[in-house]
C-alpha cells in the first residue's frame, strides 16, 4: 500500500508539474503578444486557399496530391509521401491514420518532419502547421473519432453548420450555434526564429475552439510544436461515448 508520505510526495510532484506547465504557457503567451505587437500577420487569403485545397484532397482521399498543395515543402530525392490508413477492425479500441515517408529502401517512417524541409517563412510555417494537424481529419476509427476536427478559416467554411447539431446524451437537444460574431481568420506570426500559429476548429467533443501553437523551423524542419493556449468560443459536447 502507498503510505501517507509517498502519497504526499506524489501530490507535490503533480502540483509542481502543473505549476511549471502553467509558467511555461504564460511565458510563451508573453512572447506571442510581442509577436502580435510587432505586426504582420502572415496568414492571408492565399493561406486560407491552401488550407481549403488541402482539406479537399484529404476528404477526396487524393493523398498523392498533398505535397502538390504544400508547395513550400521539399522531400529529399528518392523519398515519397504516403498515408497509413487506420485499421478499422481487430481488437483495437481505436486507430488513427498517419502520414509517412517512404525511404529509398522501401521502409516507411512516420517521423515525416525529420525528412520534410519547409521554407523558413510565414507561408512555410503555415503549411508545416497544416500538415502537422492533418491527421485530425484523415480517416479515424472508433475511439480515434474523439480527435476528429473540422478546421474553419473564414465565414465561407460555415455552411457545414447550417443545420442544427444533434446532441446524443440522455436526451436529444438540437442546437444552432451562432458563429457570425467570431473572427475565424487564422494567424501566422514570427519573432526571433519562432512561429506562432492560431486557427479555429470545431470538435463534437468541445465545440468551437481557437488554438494557439508555437514551433520553430530548425533548418526548415518543424520542431518543438507546443500548444500554449486554447480558447473555447462555443462550448459543446455531443455526449457520444465510443
Amino acid at each position: 500500500m502507498i503510505d501517507e508520505e509517498e502519497a504526499r510526495r506524489w501530490l507535490e510532484s503533480q502540483e509542481r508539474r502543473k505549476r511549471e506547465e502553467q509558467e511555461r504557457k504564460d511565458a510563451v503567451k508573453k512572447e506571442y503578444l510581442r509577436a502580435v505587437a510587432a505586426g504582420g500577420n502572415g496568414a492571408d487569403e492565399s493561406s486560407v486557399q491552401t488550407a481549403r485545397a488541402l482539406r479537399e484532397v484529404v476528404y477526396g482521399k487524393e493523398y498523392d496530391s498533398v505535397l502538390t498543395i504544400l508547395d513550400k515543402a521539399v522531400l529529399p530525392d528518392g523519398h515519397s509521401f504516403g498515408i497509413r490508413i487506420c485499421e478499422m477492425e481487430g481488437d483495437s479500441l481505436g486507430d488513427w491514420s498517419r502520414p509517412f515517408i517512404q525511404e529509398p529502401d522501401g521502409r516507411r517512417n512516420e517521423s515525416v518532419f525529420g525528412f520534410l524541409c519547409f521554407e523558413q517563412s510565414c507561408a512555410g510555417a503555415w503549411q508545416a502547421y497544416l500538415l502537422h494537424e492533418m491527421w485530425h481529419y484523415l480517416p479515424l476509427w472508433w475511439h480515434g473519432n474523439y480527435d476528429k476536427r473540422h478546421y474553419l478559416y473564414s465565414p465561407e467554411d460555415l455552411p457545414v453548420f447550417d443545420r442544427p447539431i444533434p446532441y446524443f446524451g440522455k436526451k436529444v437537444v438540437m442546437i444552432s450555434p451562432d458563429f457570425s460574431r467570431f473572427d475565424l481568420s487564422p494567424e501566422t506570426r514570427t519573432l526571433e526564429g519562432k512561429y506562432y500559429v492560431s486557427s479555429c476548429f470545431w470538435t463534437d467533443f468541445g465545440g468551437l475552439i481557437r488554438e494557439y501553437v508555437v514551433f520553430t523551423l530548425d533548418g526548415g524542419h518543424l520542431d518543438g510544436f507546443y500548444v500554449f493556449d486554447q480558447e473555447t468560443l462555443v462550448e459543446y459536447n455531443c455526449g457520444i461515448l465510443f
